[in-house]
C-alpha cells in the first residue's frame, strides 16, 4: 500500500511559529475524522486526519506507512516512492509527483519521514521537505514548504492514528484546488491503511 500516494496535495504546516484557529471537522466516515482550520496569512489550510486501528500493533502500522516502491528516475505520478534510508531506520527519504491539468504545472516533493520519538505506548513522526535531495524534473515545481507529522499511540481498541500536515504548493495552483483536497487525500489514506491492516 502506497500511503504517500495521496499525501502531497492535501497538505498544511504543523509549526508552532504559525497562528490557527480552531478545527474544524469536514468529514466523518468510516470512523475516520478530518479536520481543516485556516493558517494566519495564507489562504492554504491545515489539515487532520484521525481514526483508530482496531486489533493491529504500533508496529504494524508504521510497517505501512514505511511501505513503498523503490524509486527511480521516470517513476509514475501519484505514487509515493522510497528513496533511502539513514539513520538506523531513523529517517526515510521518499519521493512523490502529481500531474496537474494545464495550464497548472506538475508538482513533486521529496520528503524526510523521521521518527522524533519512541516510546511502548507512542511514536511521532515527522514529515519535512528536502527540496534540494534530488534534481528537479522539467516542467516540474519542485515544493519547498511542507512540513507535518504522524502520531501513533496505544488505545484500547488498537492503535490510534493521527495525521497532520500542511503545504504551500508553490507557484500558480488556485488555492481552492488544493484546499479541496485536504480532506479527499487524508481521507483515502486512511481507508486504504485500514483495509491493508485489515489484510
Amino acid at each position: 500500500m502506497k500511503l504517500f500516494s495521496y499525501l502531497l496535495l492535501s497538505i498544511s504546516i504543523f509549526s508552532g511559529a504559525l497562528d490557527f484557529n480552531e478545527w474544524e471537522l469536514k468529514k466523518s466516515s468510516d470512523n475516520i475524522d478530518i479536520y481543516t482550520r485556516s493558517v494566519k496569512d495564507s489562504a492554504l489550510k491545515e489539515f487532520k486526519a484521525t481514526t483508530v486501528f482496531k486489533n493491529v500493533t504500533m508496529e504494524e502500522v508504521l510497517k505501512q506507512i514505511y511501505e513503498a516502491p523503490r524509486y527511480y528516475e521516470n517513476c509514475s505520478f501519484g505514487v509515493s516512492y522510497y528513496v533511502e534510508e539513514l539513520s538506523f531506520e531513523k529517517e526515510r527519504f521518499f519521493y512523490y509527483s502529481e500531474e496537474l491539468p494545464w495550464p497548472v504545472k506538475n508538482r513533486d516533493a521529496a520528503t524526510k519521514l523521521s521518527i522524533e520519538e519512541q516510546t511502548p505506548d507512542k511514536i511521532v513522526l515527522s514529515i519535512k521537505a528536502v527540496p534540494n535531495s534530488l534534481p528537479v524534473k522539467p516542467n516540474t515545481i519542485r515544493i519547498q514548504e511542507l512540513d507535518g507529522s504522524w502520531v501513533l499511540e496505544e488505545h484500547p481498541s488498537g492503535i490510534k492514528a493521527t495525521q497532520q500536515i500542511y503545504m504551500d504548493p508553490g507557484g500558480m495552483v488556485p488555492s481552492f484546488i488544493t484546499n479541496s483536497l485536504i480532506v479527499r487525500g487524508p481521507l483515502k489514506t486512511f481507508s486504504t491503511l485500514k483495509k491493508t491492516l485489515k489484510q
